[in-house]
């Protein structure tokens, strides 16, 4: 492969790559979130 078509390819790999990765925080973070409630709020209410 020539260098000009792998640096194409990084730079259409690098963005859809990266909103993928967020992507997959966002649930692994409201997952930790929904599973442990009660660590973070006191549960009284508010």
């Amino acid at each position: 492969m020539s260098n000009r078509l792998l640096q194409c390819l990084r730079k259409w790999h690098k963005w859809p790559s990266l909103i993928f990765t967020l992507f997959i925080l966002l649930f692994a973070v409201s997952g930790i979130i929904l599973d442990h409630r009660d660590l973070l709020w006191d549960g009284s209410g508010k």
